[in-house]
């Protein structure tokens, strides 16, 4: 019998990111070497199925591994047969545009509804036609509810509001047969959650939790008791760890997984808010993983040796895409959240155009709409129109990073980023920040790529001028590809992961040191 591997995230997106990646990766891994992985998730979305089925159809994550959600979960544990007659009438009704007795303001994918003037609803399609949402108003033009509806045809979720101050203060959540079986209260000031109620059908008695937090760790306990093998967890995120952590029962082996720093500044030394919990969990014995012996190093030194941090650096391979390699073209390939200098990219970029005209520069990744019109306003206002594009998510990175001169990354907090793994399998060389627990334990400077000092300018533009040195850079590109083969390989690390796994027994939780 198959060992079963729990991999708790807080979400999925048919846009992965770097972390989504390593974990699928880990899920390959783990099911090619006798495991059976499963993959968790916390948040609420309508479209995990079609999430899930994209994410198999392009490789990410292997057939054999099932996604399972905790709303999900309990939404089809808790479902009755067959929807019914009201819930199948009331869908009916609402996905009419046209509904008796209302005037109705007809935009399209929108329309609004008028009762003898006053206007008391709005409704919302997608593009295919599908009824997304249903607003109610009082006779002030005050939201009072919003009905969400899936896209299987009923109501999925309904959300009260305050009349106080329009702020959520109840959600609800709906089985496909319309019974409501879970419920949330919420503070409408400050909108954090007072109470979750989750109903049984066959059972009278609501469980209360005092938030979905405590309500997903029962989640987790519950799928951990209908194993007939002692199964494992992998507290694979922050948002994660603190649900795996409050487990009460020793009856899982855990694992707490860290790809970020640790460290918020080191003078003084702050530790980052979201690592807070795993610091806690580390001294009983628990075995952390991390991405670099750097951090390793730090996490012993500050916390305590226990023996218990392992180092697994991520695997990276290539598609191998038939691209022409531009020499004159950069790229960055980043999440673009707070912790990437992106504007001091741009800025250093500008130097670069200077020197060189037929330098170009293209940035790949998510981007929310505030974070795209700011990068694009910098680069029209340094007038790099022509030399500076922003790209959106790219689901096949290998053909930007093996049609680039190098990768530039300017992240001020990843550990192992795996945008500098990806570019290695590529043979492009990187330009990044040597920041504490990250590039430098893969850039050898000067030799696969070359390291700037976080936050100087002059520096990044001088690096990225010294790389269009076309003799240095196929040198550099050549040494990175043959880095990439030797250690970010699928057998060396399921090689780390094994002898971890192998022996998780010998990881019990441990008297704190003296």
């Amino acid at each position: 019998m198959r060992k079963t591997i729990f991999l708790t995230m807080w979400n999925l997106s048919i846009k992965p990111s770097g972390m989504n990646r390593s974990v699928f990766k880990q899920a390959k891994q783990f099911l090619k070497h006798g495991y059976q992985p499963v993959i968790l998730t916390m948040d609420f979305s309508f479209d995990y199925p079609q999430i899930t089925r994209e994410l198999k159809a392009f490789g990410f994550i292997p057939d054999a591994v099932p996604v399972l959600n905790v709303y999900d979960y309990y939404a089809e544990k808790f479902n009755e047969k067959s929807m019914s007659a009201a819930q199948k009438a009331y869908y009916e009704n609402s996905i009419t545009k046209f509904e008796e007795g209302y005037w109705v303001e007809d935009d399209g994918d929108t329309a609004r509804y008028f009762v003898n003037g006053v206007y008391t609803k709005y409704k919302r399609w997608d593009k295919n036609g599908q009824l997304m949402i249903v607003d109610e108003f009082d006779d002030n033009r005050v939201r009072t509810s919003r009905r969400e509806f899936h896209p299987d045809g009923y109501l999925a979720r309904e959300t009260l509001y305050h009349p106080a101050n329009n702020k959520r203060n109840q959600e609800r959540y709906f089985t496909h047969s319309g019974f409501c079986y879970l419920t949330i209260w919420y503070n409408n000031e400050t909108d954090r959650q007072q109470s979750v109620f989750l109903f049984d059908p066959s059972y009278s008695k609501a469980m209360v939790f005092p938030s979905m937090k405590q309500l997903q760790t029962a989640w987790i306990d519950e799928l951990v008791n209908l194993e007939a093998v002692k199964p494992i967890i992998i507290a694979e995120q922050p948002s994660t760890v603190e649900r795996v952590s409050n487990l009460e029962h020793d009856n899982a082996s855990r694992i707490y997984m860290r790809h970020t720093s640790h460290v918020e500044s080191f003078e003084p030394l702050v530790m980052e808010k979201d690592a807070a919990i795993l610091l806690q969990v580390m001294p009983k014995g628990y075995p952390i993983v991390v991405t670099t012996e750097a951090q390793r190093r730090h996490l012993e030194q500050t916390i305590g040796d226990r023996e218990n941090v392992f180092v697994m650096p991520d695997y990276f391979e290539s598609t191998e895409p038939d691209v022409v390699r531009d020499m004159k073209k950069f790229v960055s390939v980043s999440s673009y959240d707070a912790g990437h200098a992106t504007s001091e990219l741009i800025d250093a970029f500008k130097l670069v155009v200077d020197k060189d005209p037929e330098a170009k520069l293209a940035l790949y990744g998510k981007l929310t709409k505030q974070r795209k019109e700011a990068m694009n306003k910098q680069i029209a206002k340094l007038k790099l129109k022509d030399a500076v594009t922003v790209h959106g998510y790219q689901l096949n990175i290998d053909e930007v990073l093996a049609g680039a001169v190098a990768n530039v990354i300017v992240s001020e907090s990843d550990g192992q980023s795996s945008s500098i793994g990806e570019a290695f399998a590529n043979g492009t060389p990187v330009i990044a920040y040597n920041v504490a627990f990250g590039a430098a334990e893969a850039i050898t400077d000067g030799e696969n790529g070359l390291l700037v000092d976080a936050h100087n300018v002059e520096a990044l533009s001088e690096s990225m001028i010294d790389m269009l040195d076309e003799e240095k850079a196929k040198k550099m590109g050549a040494a990175a590809k043959q880095q990439a083969e030797a250690r970010y390989t699928a057998e060396l690390y399921s090689k780390n992961w094994l002898a971890l796994l192998d022996h998780i027994e010998a990881y019990t939780p441990k008297a704190p040191l003296i």
